[in-house]
């Protein structure tokens, strides 16, 4: 079974597209998108980055509270919010922001190794 479709229509944002889709999807399939090029992700109900890492996580008996996750568009905002830290870029996507504990430095700014750095080192 397909895992995840693609739908994609040059020139219009993902957001527009990702909205026109959801009317007619709808709770059929989740609809997000990690570019804002005319580029959205269908994938079945419940399968998010969320899930893919709690299937990680579980049999490594890594509890959520202790799992800092790392995000910047739409379709990281489900795993953003089940970590037990979410940060989203400086340059991350309103939304991803808003799911965030915690916004750090842009991508192309250390970001990432900013806040890494604050525990490791």
């Amino acid at each position: 079974p397909a895992v995840k479709l693609l739908v994609r229509k040059p020139g219009m944002p993902s957001a527009a597209l990702a909205a026109a889709l959801n009317r007619h999807i709808g709770i059929l399939g989740d609809i997000t998108y990690s570019t804002n090029d005319g580029l959205v992700e269908i994938s079945p109900v419940g399968i998010t980055k969320a899930t893919g890492v709690q299937d990680v996580a579980r049999p490594l008996d890594v509890a959520a509270e202790d799992v800092v996750a790392f995000g910047d568009m739409p379709n990281d905002i489900p795993m953003l919010r089940w970590a037990g830290h979410g940060v989203a870029m400086g340059n991350a996507h309103p939304d991803a922001m808003a799911a965030a504990n915690e916004v750090t430095a842009a991508n192309d700014d250390d970001g990432l190794a900013r806040v890494l750095e604050r525990w490791w080192l």
